[in-house]
């Protein structure tokens, strides 16, 4: 087994031959459930996965200005404080206020 840190004192321990480390940034498929109004690049919400639970903003949507109510689309995230350790296929919950979206982890980015 190994630890993967981020350097803020969270650790996880996984098998050496996942070669676990850290991202800031990650793409993201997500639906969203409910926005009172628009989202666009730069938006900050509260992002869930798993056991993470950190401040992401959103830096790209790939084929939309801006999304709505029931939209889907590919995002770039990128987490405020400091990066986590996530694995590609994990569920994403991402939330702030009335704002409620779900998705998946298409890819890391390194």
């Amino acid at each position: 087994m190994a630890w993967c840190c981020d350097g803020m004192g969270a650790q996880v321990l996984v098998h050496p031959s996942l070669n676990p480390k850290a991202h800031w940034e990650f793409d993201g498929e997500i639906v969203i459930l409910h926005h009172p109004t628009t989202i666009t690049t730069k938006y900050q919400a509260m992002v869930h996965v798993g056991s993470v639970r950190q401040s992401a903003a959103i830096l790209h949507i790939e084929g939309l200005e801006r999304l709505r109510t029931g939209d889907k689309a590919r995002c770039r995230f990128r987490f405020v404080r400091f990066p986590e350790y996530l694995t590609t296929g994990a569920r994403i919950v991402f939330r702030e206020g009335r704002t409620k979206a779900v998705g998946t982890i298409l890819r890391l980015v390194p």
